[in-house]
């Protein structure tokens, strides 16, 4: 695998602009923490022999708290430039991580984040889980205040959603073992953004609240509709005009790489329209604190399709989901809840 990925970052060095830099690498969508850090230079010297990299600000490794041994943070530090970890924590709480199936315990969580700070790593997000039906207010209160009171810098804290075949959703559609609640989910969203609000945690995008200057680089640029390349199993990118996505198979993945043969790669590339472009723009610029600008919204898609906005917005403005400020439209409160619901209702249908 790692030989395969390798060998599409040689192969794909025309997706960008000649000398286009590279501002952020993100290690992800998978455990990338399983990689020896061995490994992990070799993808990381083949980015660098291969792209701009002059001006890389931020390399984030995602990394299960299991993996994160002294010795592994050690080596990660000293012998790599990964300088931000986002650790998938999802509680603090054993009952919860029992019934997210998780391999890590509690005493894992806490000896991972003691150990990342002791090498020296002082850019560290951790993702939390809200909603499950063995939580209560007060153990996802206490969530957060061990994530205060360790210190880290970035929080991104999702709601309990029941994906398809898996255990969690056998045990709700099927056993109905499981009742989820969205009463509790909405109490503990709340519980969250109040939080947040008094503890000094900039809530920049829905799911995601950092404190002063710690956003995620990588994450806002996908919000901002940058160009970025995906590499490797399942992963998508997108230029703005056109979005591609890798074949999920591993083993047809690596056979295509064997063969230096990229097209056997791509499971589908999509052209987006100019009205597909927009309802992107609504979507992903809507779940951050910027909110949508209706002078750049005219800037990048005319007339029509602001006239169209202002006249669709005014109704979520009136439901109070939305607020306008200085030509910037933002949800409220009440709008976050139902944040997709809002976006899909000022959608270009053709």
């Amino acid at each position: 695998m790692v030989d395969s990925i390798v060998t599409e970052l040689q192969l794909r060095t025309t997706y960008f602009e000649p000398h286009t830099p590279i501002h952020t690498i993100y290690f992800g969508g998978g455990t990338p923490s399983v990689l020896t850090v061995t490994q992990l230079q070799t993808i990381i010297i083949a980015i660098q022999k291969n792209y701009n990299c002059a001006e890389l600000q931020e390399l984030t490794m995602e990394a299960n708290p299991d993996d994160l041994s002294l010795d592994y943070l050690q080596q990660l530090k000293q012998h790599t430039p990964v300088n931000r970890l986002s650790i998938g924590v999802q509680s603090f709480n054993d009952d919860e991580l029992a019934f997210f199936n998780r391999a890590h315990n509690a005493s894992q969580v806490h000896q991972a984040l003691r150990n990342a700070q002791l090498v020296g790593f002082t850019n560290i997000s951790i993702d939390l889980i809200f909603g499950s039906p063995v939580s209560t207010t007060a153990s996802w209160l206490r969530n957060l205040q061990l994530a205060d009171e360790y210190g880290v810098q970035h929080l991104s804290c999702y709601s309990l959603t029941v994906e398809e075949k898996t255990a969690l959703a056998h045990r709700v559609n099927y056993t109905k073992q499981v009742t989820l609640n969205e009463s509790l989910n909405n109490q503990q969203f709340q519980t969250l953004m109040d939080y947040a609000s008094q503890n000094n945690w900039t809530q920049y995008e829905i799911s995601n609240y950092c404190k002063q200057g710690f956003e995620s680089k990588h994450n806002t640029s996908y919000w901002q509709g940058k160009t970025f390349m995906g590499v490797g199993p399942a992963a998508h990118s997108y230029n703005g005009a056109t979005r591609s996505f890798n074949i999920h198979n591993n083993n047809l993945y690596i056979k295509a790489m064997h063969n230096n043969d990229l097209k056997a790669s791509t499971d589908t590339t999509e052209i987006l329209t100019e009205s597909e472009q927009y309802n992107e723009y609504v979507m992903t610029r809507l779940r951050t604190l910027q909110g949508i600008n209706s002078i750049k919204l005219q800037q990048l898609f005319g007339t029509e399709k602001l006239t169209y906005f202002e006249t669709e917005i005014a109704y979520e403005i009136h439901k109070g989901n939305i607020k306008y400020e200085y030509f910037n439209y933002t949800l409220t409160s009440a709008g976050k809840y139902i944040a997709d619901s809002v976006a899909s209702n000022l959608f270009w249908v053709e």
